[in-house]
């Protein structure tokens, strides 16, 4: 086989593997064949050696018998059934409510829950592991007329799963709670944010080559840029003594023949297909995956709880903590991923996804949701100070202010009394007495002052 064909073949792998560990159905297969498989080998071990499994003293007879060993395994199988599909009905119903409640883009990252997945695994597996078993009895294939390990080994399973079942009917009712979202969306991300800044290269942007006379490369098709295969196009990329930088953040949908590539010399379409191999274009908004789906989803439930529909403040101000602890942590992240090879060469240049963007479309949204809610606006406020005080460098005081500055136009006027203006006014005066000499400050303070006369401004 040709490198190139091993390489396609790779990113196709590629591809298949993450879909397979991605898929609901993943955990519960492999249970389920597994414990099919325990359920072949109990039969071996009986037909084997069944009177040194269970000795001929014990009194057990009766309760063995081919009559009673029918009725229990009948009820452990219907009983299993009557669990998976009930179920299998409250995870749906819980995808469901979450989507129309909070955002369908936190389906992905519920439907990963591990947990659940084996619960409805060791289900599906007994039911299987219990037709094997009740079909063998008093089967002409085996020499036994009951089973005894096999059968004791069901019983437990069966009780096993009776205590899944609590434990997946209390797990459900913890996970649907909008608190509990929230703090799993910003427990994920913050681990994405830190394995960036721990484990991951980057150099600020003075430090990256000139990149003026690179050759650019157009894709050749449509869809989300979802990852990279990094070590096969870190490879590619030193076998071919190229550097390159890819144009366009991880997760961004990326039209026919847009910029997606700059390379320090040019390629040919061989090259070019070779390199394209290992970018996987497919969409399943999840936080472990990409770090910057969770501020994406962070917003949206704040967003979605301002809505007329839901009309849930709290929610909002819930998940503006979180986003405003996030939005502080990624001032850490700072410059220009890279990957260099075991040389120490550099190869690959990633395109970030900036801070300014990122604060735009996460605090900037619900901005424009927030309305005249007072204690949401509030809460707006001292997310941006908070983002601007650890700012130490100020290399992002201009954004803030400006968002700042937008507030103010959007919802000083909006405020019907007195009193709320007045509050407002003061939570965005104590902000900006910290940068006395920008010309935003002035704006600011003007605005205000069109709105509330000068002494009750302060």
């Amino acid at each position: 086989m040709s490198k190139k064909a091993t390489r396609i073949t790779t990113n196709k792998l590629s591809k298949l593997y993450i879909g397979v560990i991605s898929s609901v159905a993943f955990y519960p297969t492999l249970i389920a064949f597994g414990l099919f498989l325990l359920s072949i080998l109990t039969l071996y071990l009986d037909e084997r050696t069944p009177s040194r499994i269970f000795g001929n003293e014990v009194p057990i007879k009766n309760i063995l018998a081919p009559n009673s060993v029918r009725s229990l395994l009948g009820a452990i199988g219907g009983g299993m059934i009557s669990l998976m599909v009930f179920s299998f009905s409250m995870v749906m119903v819980i995808l469901n409510q979450a989507a129309s409640n909070y955002s369908p883009r936190l389906l992905p990252n519920m439907i990963e829950k591990k947990h659940h997945q084996v619960v409805l695994g060791v289900y599906l597996g007994t039911i299987a592991y219990t037709f094997v078993v009740l079909s063998s009895i008093q089967s002409e294939m085996f020499t036994f007329g009951v089973p005894t390990l096999s059968v004791t080994i069901n019983a437990l399973l069966g009780l096993i799963c009776l205590g899944l079942f609590i434990y997946f009917i209390n797990s459900i009712s913890q996970i649907i709670q909008i608190g509990n979202i929230i703090s799993d969306l910003y427990m994920n991300t913050l681990e994405g944010i830190r394995h960036e800044i721990n484990e991951e290269v980057y150099i600020p942007p003075n430090e990256l080559p000139d990149i003026e006379a690179w050759q650019l490369t157009y894709s050749p098709v449509s869809g989300y840029m979802d990852s990279i295969d990094h070590a096969s196009l870190l490879s590619l990329a030193s076998k071919l003594d190229i550097r390159l930088k890819i144009c366009v953040p991880l997760g961004q949908f990326v039209n026919h023949l847009d910029p997606i590539l700059l390379s320090s010399r040019s390629i040919s379409k061989k090259e070019c297909a070779d390199i394209f191999h290992s970018l996987v274009f497919r969409h399943q908004e999840n936080v472990s995956q990409n770090y910057i789906y969770g501020f994406k989803q962070l917003s949206e439930v704040a967003t979605k709880a301002l809505s007329p529909g839901i009309n849930d403040p709290g929610t909002a101000i819930q998940a503006l903590d979180r986003l405003t602890a996030l939005f502080v942590e990624r001032l850490k992240v700072t410059g220009f991923k890279i990957k260099t090879d075991k040389q120490g060469n550099l190869r690959i240049i990633y395109e970030p996804v900036h801070f300014q963007d990122l604060l735009y479309y996460s605090i900037g949204t619900i901005i424009n949701y927030a309305d005249n809610d007072l204690p949401v606006n509030h809460k707006l406020v001292q997310s941006l100070d908070a983002i601007a005080r650890n700012d130490d460098k100020e290399q992002h005081t201009d954004i803030i202010l400006s968002m700042l500055d937008d507030m103010v136009t959007h919802y000083m006027r909006k405020f019907v009394t007195l009193s709320d203006q007045r509050s407002l006014s003061i939570r965005v005066q104590q902000m900006i007495r910290r940068y006395p000499k920008h010309p935003t400050t002035g704006v600011i303070q003007n605005k205000i002052a069109e709105v509330l006369p000068l002494n009750t401004a302060w």
